[in-house]
């Protein structure tokens, strides 16, 4: 209890129905909600209605392979109704049964989540310039080896 009392990240047991049966103070930092608003609540109505299967899934895997740690991403929705994006470790409070429910470590991804998708977007808007450009572009190797030749290479030669 001290440690999830004093952890930076989400600390929460669920139940093997997925009540909230625990939740550690820093969900007040992280979602808004005291631990004692939680507590009895369904972690589902946490979630992103799109995450629910999928988690859902997994959840029902952890249950069946007792011990097996897994590492779940989802949303979850704050107090003020904005969407987070949380990785979870879990696994079953026993190594050898699912009866005693989950233990979840979460972490708040949604900065690291927000620079994946502005890196994919910005890497898919060089492709389609590069790809669509008149101009050769070639990049070389340190011993003068050619690793990319644009489109515009091959036209041209």
């Amino acid at each position: 209890r001290r440690l999830a009392e004093n952890a930076a990240d989400m600390v929460q047991v669920v139940d093997a129905t997925g009540r909230i049966v625990f939740t550690g103070p820093s969900v007040q930092r992280l979602l808004g909600y005291t631990p004692e608003e939680i507590a009895g609540t369904s972690a589902t109505e946490y979630l992103h209605p799109a995450d629910v299967p999928r988690t859902l899934g997994e959840i029902g895997a952890l249950l069946a392979t007792p011990g097996v740690p897994r590492t779940v991403v989802y949303r979850l929705r704050r107090r003020d109704g904005e969407w987070r994006h949380f990785e979870g470790n879990c696994r079953t409070l026993s190594p050898t049964s699912a009866d005693e429910g989950l233990v979840v470590n979460a972490r708040d991804i949604t900065e690291r989540v927000r620079a994946e998708e502005a890196l994919r977007r910005s890497e898919e808007r060089y492709r389609v310039l590069i790809e669509n450009t008149h101009d050769i572009i070639i990049t070389l190797d340190k011993s003068g080896h050619y690793t990319y030749q644009s489109p515009a290479f091959e036209r041209a030669l």
